[in-house]
């Protein structure tokens, strides 16, 4: 993967990011991938959004209330189009994930809210001095969401004393999102790359 690491903030916790670079993408082919991300329609809100300043965000912790709003969000195509895994979630799948995500204690599930409407999610996976980190926004909103990595920094360093580094796994082809670590100062440190080897 490309690892990606951003310099010591002032509040001490050193905040990094390993972005994995997978080469092989199953199910969905490349190009596709790429014009999900590129003629989706929004350029002229992406225009807008950049002349005018970003409202704030602000997380909190997912409750049962949100279990069919993450599903939703999870199968858009939009999403499916950058995930690791591109197939849709069955909905009784979802709900025994999310109730085992909220109760695990090595795990936060959050919600991104702007006027107080959920906007996005993120979710921290804690591994000693360690989080991964995933993020995605609202795909049905037609305005863009900016700032949500930052306001997951600022959330980790709060609430997540002991966590060191933050890393993060994204597709080799999903731009968007490493231009969105990288706008947020991170920085690439290494990459991995992956060769699969059909057999009969």
């Amino acid at each position: 993967g490309v690892t990606l690491a951003r310099a010591p903030s002032r509040a001490r916790v050193r905040v990094g990011v390993r972005v994995e670079v997978l080469l092989d993408l199953p199910n969905v082919p490349p190009q596709d991938r790429r014009q999900v991300r590129v003629a989706d329609g929004r350029g002229a809100d992406r225009v807008a959004a950049a002349m005018l300043p970003a409202p704030a965000l602000a997380l909190r912790p997912a409750t049962e209330d949100d279990c069919l709003r993450l599903h939703r969000w999870r199968n858009h195509p939009h999403i499916l189009a950058v995930s690791h895994d591109p197939t849709p979630i069955p909905l009784d799948d979802h709900r025994r994930w999310f109730a085992r995500t909220l109760a695990d204690p090595d795990r936060r599930l959050l919600i991104a809210e702007s006027a107080g409407t959920p906007v996005g999610v993120v979710r921290f996976d804690i591994d000693g001095d360690a989080a991964k980190i995933s993020v995605y926004r609202d795909p049905l909103r037609t305005d863009p969401v900016r700032g949500l990595i930052r306001a997951a920094d600022d959330w980790a360093r709060a609430h997540l004393p002991d966590c060191r580094r933050i890393v993060a796994d994204v597709l080799a082809d999903n731009e968007a999102s490493l231009a969105a670590f990288l706008r947020a100062g991170y920085h690439a440190q290494q990459t991995r790359l992956t060769l699969e080897l059909p057999r009969p």
